[in-house]
């Protein structure tokens, strides 16, 4: 596994790479800007941070081109014969995404404080406010690596590139309409359940100052559960796939 994680790492020192973290930098610059610009402060970074939080899970399907590297350049027969197993494979792939995921977080952080600090736009108590994003962050991030197994298991069900992210927007949008549908007609028991599902542990913190320890549960819990369950349909999945 670690040697398909070096061999991943290697690829994936890129310009894409590069321009992925560019354009998140640019990105943050963006909502400083609108930020100052609009005279708000503590409740409007928040507010921008938290529109950013929601559109994580669609910017993280960026990654999913990582899986398709070998699919491209049709190297992926070679690593089978290699004696490397499918397991090895596909675990490798999946933590070089969470890899340049991270990366990319902390890319996002420290651009963040240093251009919070710069504008000035961190509210009247802009260390705690700052630490209290960060938290979030950091809490809300076994829900966004769960997306990547759930990407990745997706994308072990198609080889074109362009499908397999469709079908990973229809999936998100279907789970969590099909959530909001069991939380209106459904059971208790079903109701308990769909917090942790997919992207509904976010909507604790998102749009929330109030970190509780309902809301760390559920996204931990709902985040791991999902993570381990991805996963280990998307092997077993990746397993059957012919390589040709």
């Amino acid at each position: 596994m670690f040697r398909v994680l070096k061999s991943e790492l290697y690829k994936s020192n890129r310009l894409g790479t590069y321009i992925i973290n560019g354009i998140i930098v640019l990105g943050i610059l963006l909502l400083a800007l609108l930020t100052k610009d609009n005279g708000i402060k503590e409740h409007g970074i928040f507010f921008l941070t938290d529109i950013a939080f929601s559109m994580l899970p669609l910017f993280s399907l960026v990654y999913v081109s990582y899986f398709f590297e070998d699919n491209k350049y049709d190297t992926l027969k070679n690593s089978v014969s290699s004696s490397i197993s499918k397991n090895e494979i596909y675990l490798g792939k999946f933590l070089n995404q969470v890899i340049l995921l991270i990366i990319s977080i902390v890319v996002a952080l420290v651009s963040f404080v240093i251009i919070i600090n710069i504008f000035n736009i961190g509210g009247n108590d802009q260390l705690n406010n700052i630490l209290l994003i960060i938290k979030k962050l950091f809490i809300s991030l076994p829900v966004y690596i769960s997306l990547i197994a759930l990407y990745d298991l997706v994308v072990s069900l198609f080889r074109k590139e362009g499908i397999a992210i469709f079908m990973c927007v229809i999936v998100i949008q279907a789970v969590n309409a099909l959530s909001a549908l069991i939380d209106y007609y459904g059971g208790k028991i079903a109701q308990d359940i769909t917090p942790y599902i997919l992207t509904n542990p976010l909507k604790t913190i998102i749009f929330n100052n109030n970190i509780t320890n309902d809301s760390l549960n559920k996204c931990l819990i709902g985040g791991v559960a999902s993570l381990i369950i991805y996963l280990a349909i998307g092997i077993i999945v990746f397993n059957k796939r012919d390589i040709k």
